[in-house]
């Protein structure tokens, strides 16, 4: 039965980890500049504005390969497979204030 053996001696696996998309690959390279941010707003700012909850708005963003975390004050805009952070979303033209009274 599978339950009953034991696994202690068996070899760790080796998990690699998760690549960051082109948006967190950017930011982490310096790369994250004036036209990438313009095509990343492109990209996600459509999944802001058709959004009616914030539940909505991160099931749109996970689809998308993003996630939104608060830090210090700010949403931060987050490569969803890497963990990566991208950028603040008032860089895409989307302020903390805006969401919070959008969504509340």
């Amino acid at each position: 039965m599978f339950f009953s053996q034991d696994f202690s001696d068996a070899a760790p696996v080796a998990v690699a980890a998760a690549a960051p998309t082109t948006w967190g690959a950017a930011r982490v390279a310096g790369r994250l500049d004036a036209e990438m941010t313009a095509y990343l707003s492109a990209h996600v700012l459509p999944e802001f504005d058709a959004a009616q909850s914030w539940s909505d708005l991160m099931t749109r963003l996970r689809a998308k390969g993003f996630t939104l975390r608060g830090r210090n004050g700010r949403m931060v805009l987050k490569d969803r497979s890497a963990g990566t952070d991208i950028c603040h979303t008032r860089e895409l033209g989307v302020t903390t204030r805006e969401l919070q009274s959008r969504f509340a």
